[in-house]
C-alpha cells in the first residue's frame, strides 16, 4: 500500500517555518497600537505583555478585522492559515484570540514549546505515531 503522504507533506517543518517568518515579519511592520516614539526594549516589553508566549497584544485582531473587509486578499492567505493552524494546533482560552501564535510578535523568535506543539502535527510525526504494522 502506497503512503498517503505527499511531498508537500514531507516539507511541514521546512514550509512551515517560512511561513511563520512572513507572518512574523507582518505582524512586525504593524505595531501595537499606542506605542510611543523612542527607545523601546522590544524583549522586555514582549515579556510584559505575555507576547513571548505567543498571545496577541492586538495586532492579530487589527489584520483578521482588516481582512474581513476585503474581497480579495491572496497577500494574506498564509498568514490566515498560520492563525488557523495556531488555532487548531495551541488553543489557549486564556489568550486573548483564544489561540497562541508560535513566535514573539515582536522579535519575530519561535517559541521552542508552541514549535513541538506544531510539529507534533506534522504529518511525517503522525505516520510515525499512528502507523500499524
Amino acid at each position: 500500500m502506497r503512503s498517503p503522504i505527499t511531498p508537500a507533506d514531507a516539507y511541514f517543518r521546512f514550509r512551515l517555518l517560512a511561513r511563520l517568518a512572513e507572518h512574523a515579519e507582518r505582524a512586525r511592520q504593524a505595531p501595537p497600537a499606542g506605542r510611543k516614539p523612542g527607545p523601546y526594549d522590544a524583549l522586555r516589553e514582549s515579556k510584559r505583555k505575555g507576547l513571548a508566549e505567543g498571545k496577541d497584544d492586538g495586532r492579530i485582531k487589527r489584520f483578521l478585522s482588516h481582512v474581513r473587509k476585503k474581497e480579495n486578499f491572496p497577500r494574506e492567505v498564509h498568514c490566515i492559515m498560520n492563525l488557523c493552524m495556531a488555532a487548531t494546533y495551541d488553543p489557549d482560552p486564556k489568550a486573548p484570540l483564544g489561540f497562541r501564535v508560535p513566535f514573539n510578535l515582536e522579535s519575530g523568535e519561535t517559541i521552542r514549546g508552541a514549535l513541538k506543539k506544531w510539529r507534533g502535527h506534522d504529518p511525517i510525526n503522525l505516520v510515525a505515531r499512528y502507523a500499524t504494522t
